[in-house]
């Protein structure tokens, strides 16, 4: 124990002093930091039996951790590696935010317009009539009174999604949907809302959503195998999922249609964790008097108070803000949180989800930014 504190000790020194560059000590904590969380990783996969994990970690502004652990496939000789290809379920609503931002910063998307004037004809008149109220910046901050879940159901809970959810049947369903609430009057996380918001997109620009992901995502951040439609190399990529229930059983990834927007999205975490570092650079510099970055995912990104942006969440903590969110599907998971003031995120990307991700996620996540802050605290 007393080892332990006199080399947690020095740790706190070197990092007070790092301004100065690395030292030997800043780079034995670094190694120690790494080793810690080889281990928490190893101990997570092990327990819950998982068969593939790729791991990004984000401190103080690097790249520290950008790895796979285990296989593509249950007896397969391919390991699971940064380059790795995972469905990310619902962090896909990130990536729908910022699309939405672009093209809101474009001129194309009124933000703040009905959704009404967009589908147009498209709805029947007393749809029109209910709907009236409803924005897509609510459809995006899950503030539009639309049920969690789409009317029209194409796959049973527990189930891979194999059969699309087409225009036709959003159509049909925002014909006949009764909202939860009025709009803008409470929260309430919507996979339907998203999916709405997707079609509102391509609706207002007259693109395709797998193309807008390419066009304001891939390409502009540098994401090669971020993507709604996998390549036939990228195919070789992809990993198995496993069903949570019993991690021996194959599923297979979602086929979304119209719901991709809410979750259908495939990345890498090499990906991820480029886009990480861009987010954190955007958030540290952000200027409530300058011109929005399309990565900003919130108003008031440094309000003292818990709220959810275009597509992420954020909370506050004693040791600073926590911007994120993940995405389950019963196969595939994920995990995406980051914290501007420490500069630090963590990226989980799995074939198989359950409650242990979200716990390992919140561990290394506390590790990172507790560290930090104590780190600061330091004489």
């Amino acid at each position: 124990m007393r080892n332990y504190l006199l080399a947690l000790a020095i740790c706190w020194v070197a990092a007070a002093t790092s301004a100065q560059g690395p030292t030997p000590e800043t780079n034995r904590c670094t190694n120690e930091l790494s080793w810690w969380i080889t281990r928490k990783i190893d101990s997570a996969m092990l327990k819950n039996d998982i068969p593939a994990l790729s791991v990004g970690i984000i401190h103080e502004g690097k790249v520290l951790l950008a790895k796979g652990y285990g296989v593509h496939r249950r007896g397969s000789t391919i390991k699971a590696s940064e380059n790795s290809i995972y469905q990310i379920a619902s962090d896909t609503k990130k990536m729908t935010g910022i699309v939405a931002k672009h093209l809101a910063m474009e001129g194309k998307l009124d933000l703040d317009a009905p959704i009404v004037n967009i589908l147009g004809e498209a709805l029947k008149k007393d749809a029109r009539e209910r709907l009236k109220q409803i924005t897509t910046r609510q459809l995006l901050q899950h503030t539009s009174g639309l049920p969690y879940r789409e009317l029209t159901m194409k796959r049973k809970d527990g189930e891979p999604m194999t059969v699309p959810y087409t225009e036709e049947d959003l159509i049909n369903d925002l014909n006949i949907v009764t909202l939860k609430s009025t709009p803008d009057a409470t929260f309430g996380y919507s996979n339907f809302g998203y999916a709405v918001a997707g079609y509102v997109l391509e609706k207002a620009s007259g693109v395709a959503y797998g193309d807008l992901l390419h066009n304001y995502i891939a390409n502009t951040y540098g994401m090669p195998n971020t993507t709604t439609s996998l390549s036939t190399e990228q195919q070789q990529q992809l990993v198995t999922p496993y069903t949570k229930e019993d991690r021996t059983v194959p599923t297979k990834a979602f086929i979304m249609g119209k719901l991709t927007a809410a979750g259908g999205v495939y990345s890498t975490i090499e990906d991820l964790s480029q886009l990480m570092l861009q987010q954190l650079q955007a958030y540290r510099t952000y200027d409530v008097n300058a011109p929005s970055n399309p990565l900003v995912l919130h108003k008031n990104p440094f309000e003292k108070k818990d709220g959810y942006g275009f597509g992420m969440g954020k909370k506050v903590f004693t040791t600073g803000i926590q911007l994120g969110h993940g995405g389950d599907m019963d196969g595939f998971a994920s995990g995406y949180v980051f914290s501007p003031e420490h500069q630090s995120g963590v990226i989980l990307l799995t074939s198989s989800g359950g409650s242990w991700v979200g716990e390992l996620e919140k561990e290394l996540f506390n590790k990172l930014t507790d560290r930090k802050y104590t780190a600061s605290k330091a004489p």
